[in-house]
């Protein structure tokens, strides 16, 4: 049953901030701040068949000029696996309708005021978030050096060697399993570490090169090749991120460009829901979905560390990450072999369709949410769930976790946050 709206307190955001409301459409608070006011009483529907139910905006403060998309946007494909959201979100980050003047459409050119901040870190005036994003930046930064040494792969690219049933590459040597473009990748990742302000010029007309060839031949690779040229263009990225006395120079942005037209393609033709997950016949194929998981999940901590395209992170832009669920522990990660890795699966598969653990979730218990149930599981088997996450977490799921304090009540992902009925 539907509440009265003479029981409505206050709006959504005023309500998490433990504020004053006016009750208006939209209360002075949230038009002062330009955030989303929505009321809970406006989000339930009586009779609804839908599973969940969402927080309709009661009024959104539009910028004068058309919203930059996010940089792994996700298509309808995906979108039609997960819980429904508004159409009018959904067009801003449909690569079928992108805006015109998006600096991460594909071929779009960035504005010269943001491209000349590509790829920076944010400013925050907040001291614990900038101490917090600083942490973020440096471990984001290792990832290229973890590729370049090819010891311990970066958490979102997994050695092609222990899907072999030929054995592993030596522990104590670099992985030489690695396809054409991560194998270049490598290659070209070492050149840039090693850099000297002599052949700086010459490792960036390489990477750039390479690039260009990525975007080039993009419509012609396979899915799995795609997703390898997408975990490529995001080592070159957190290199030139690193690297920011030459970032204008190259514009950093057809790096980030690029990087959105593999992450729009890939994110439209493969499913990164649960059920996919417990449908995958073969450990490559959990290993695909999996790594597209975790890059969906580090491009949004990229997002809210990093300029991506010149506006502020988490404009509430692509509420669809709400539902890209939480990366795996760290023993299914891990490089077992497969006889031990199908017996952990197995048991994984058993409790993997009644968890359902997503980023919605952790962002909720980060900002004090209530945690809601579902039909088929009530707030403390949610919560118990969540509890062996965390106990299972490696270093990338921490990350994560990390990440999610520098949401706040007003920001990104929480005002689109679903409620189960």
């Amino acid at each position: 049953m539907a509440l009265k709206s003479s029981r409505v307190k206050s709006c959504k955001p005023c309500r998490l901030a433990k504020a004053r409301c006016s009750l208006g459409q939209p209360c002075s608070r949230c038009a002062s701040r330009q955030v989303v006011c929505c009321y809970i009483s406006e989000a339930m529907s009586a009779g609804t068949t839908s599973t969940y139910r969402r927080l309709e905006p009661a009024a959104i403060a539009m910028p004068d000029t058309p919203a930059d998309n996010e940089i792994w946007a996700t298509g309808s494909s995906y979108l039609a696996s997960t819980p429904q959201v508004d159409s009018s979100i959904t067009s801003i980050f449909d690569s079928s309708e992108a805006q015109p003047g998006s600096a991460w459409s594909a071929g779009s050119q960035t504005p010269d005021h943001a491209a000349s901040k590509v790829l920076c870190m944010r400013t925050r005036t907040n001291a614990q978030d900038s101490l917090t994003a600083n942490i973020l930046f440096g471990q984001l930064t290792q990832y290229p050096k973890m590729l370049a040494e090819s010891l311990k792969l970066p958490p979102f690219i997994f050695p092609p060697c222990v899907l072999r049933s030929g054995g592993h590459c030596p522990p104590d040597a670099p992985h030489i399993c690695l396809p054409e473009v991560l194998a270049i990748c490598t290659s070209l990742a070492r050149l840039c570490i090693s850099q000297t302000p002599g052949s700086a010029d010459f490792v960036w007309r390489q990477i750039q090169a390479e690039v260009i060839r990525l975007a080039s031949c993009h419509n012609n690779l396979p899915c799995h090749e795609k997703l390898h040229g997408l975990q490529a263009l995001i080592v070159y990225a957190l290199l030139q991120a690193s690297d920011q006395n030459t970032r204008v120079s190259n514009d950093a942005s057809i790096i980030v460009s690029t990087c959105d037209t593999f992450s729009r393609d890939l994110f439209t033709k493969i499913s990164v829901t649960y059920e996919a997950e417990i449908s995958c016949i073969s450990r490559a194929d959990w290993v695909q979905v999996e790594s597209l998981r975790r890059i969906g999940a580090l491009l949004y901590i990229i997002d809210l560390t990093l300029v991506t395209c010149g506006r502020n992170a988490s404009n509430g832009e692509c509420p669809a990450a709400l539902c890209v669920p939480l990366p795996c522990g760290k023993e299914l990660w891990d490089s077992i072999g497969n006889s031990s890795w199908s017996k952990l699966y197995q048991g994984h598969k058993q409790t993997a369709r009644s968890s359902q653990l997503t980023l919605g979730t952790l962002l909720l218990v980060r900002n004090d949410g209530e945690l809601f149930g579902t039909k088929e599981r009530s707030p403390k088997e949610v919560k118990d769930s969540l509890s062996e996450w965390c106990r299972n977490a490696d270093d990338f799921g921490l990350l994560l976790w990390m990440a999610t304090s520098l949401e706040h009540h007003e920001q990104t992902l929480l005002r689109n946050v679903r409620e189960p009925v």
